[in-house]
């Protein structure tokens, strides 16, 4: 099995991978202590390895719960006052890691339709990376990074 970093062409026919980007972002926030974003940064990779060891199994709660009946599954990981979220799928052989989002673990309830939206349009984005992914197989293998 391989875990992909999935991928798309930019303006530049450049490749984007968003989970890595979404790693380099948030390595490169100065307000973030270094002890606590390499917490971070390896809370998410034990979390994927996880899913890695177990051959992609998408049904592991709390850290991994399928989305409504799609391809799509979730992985949740709880740090401090935040919630990451990364959408993912998985093949025959592959883990495909499509898009990363942060949430705030409490927020005011005049926020929620706000918070709600953002997580509706992850998850639209993550379902249109899916069928691009499928289509067009852009992506790069980056199972070195987890053994």
């Amino acid at each position: 099995m391989k875990i992909i970093a999935y991928g798309q062409l930019n303006q530049q026919q450049e490749v984007e991978l968003p989970f890595k980007e979404y790693l380099e972002q948030y390595s490169s926030k100065t307000t973030i202590p270094e002890k606590e974003e390499i917490k971070v940064i390896s809370k998410i990779y034990q979390t994927i390895k996880y899913l890695y060891d177990r051959k992609g199994s998408m049904n592991l709660p709390p850290y991994i719960e399928p989305y409504k009946k799609t391809q799509l599954s979730v992985i949740k990981i709880k740090h401090s006052d935040l919630l990451i979220r990364i959408a993912f799928f998985t093949t025959e052989d592959e883990i495909v890691l499509l898009e990363v989002m942060d949430k705030p673990k409490y927020y005011d309830k005049a926020k929620k339709k706000q918070i709600d939206k953002k997580i509706e349009s992850f998850l639209k984005e993550a379902e249109k990376n899916l069928i691009d992914y499928l289509a067009n197989k852009i992506g790069v293998d980056i199972t070195e990074e987890f053994n």
